[in-house]
């Protein structure tokens, strides 16, 4: 009984794993995405300061 509950448990997570990896690296990707254009622009605002 035991072994059969961690084994449906096994599965659970190794289906819900192969949804949520792929759903985390595109909104991780989005992220960085992000961060490097706002930083470009903060950076060419910061740089002009500067001259």
């Amino acid at each position: 009984m035991r072994g059969r509950m961690v084994q449906k448990i096994g599965e659970f997570a190794r289906r819900e794993a192969t949804v949520a990896f792929p759903a985390a690296k595109r909104a991780l990707n989005h992220g960085v995405q992000a961060f490097l254009k706002k930083f470009s622009e903060e950076y060419q605002k910061e740089r002009k300061k500067l001259s």
